[in-house]
């Protein structure tokens, strides 16, 4: 239902606040991902200089781990789903 009294946001910003909602995200889900690296850190006792050389000198292999990550996440999700659809 639409309401004739209040003025209806242009495209422009809509635009303006999708893409401030979408960058928040982007900022909690660096933090997250940066609080993780940090904790992992801490409980593995890695020395700060040796992760700092990882994250600077060996990025793609920082690539290749992240994307077999990725792969093995989709791969139990798509275990998953058919699971999620027995139960509704």
């Amino acid at each position: 239902m639409k309401d004739y009294l209040k003025k209806e946001p242009s495209k422009a910003e809509r635009a303006l606040y999708e893409m401030a909602v979408h960058l928040q995200h982007l900022d909690r889900s660096l933090v997250s991902n940066s609080a993780h690296a940090v904790a992992l850190g801490l409980l593995l006792e890695v020395k700060p200089e040796k992760l700092a050389e990882i994250l600077v000198n060996q990025n793609e292999k920082i690539k290749e781990y992240g994307k077999a990550i990725n792969e093995a996440i989709d791969k139990l999700e798509e275990a998953k789903k058919p699971a999620n659809k027995e139960e509704k």
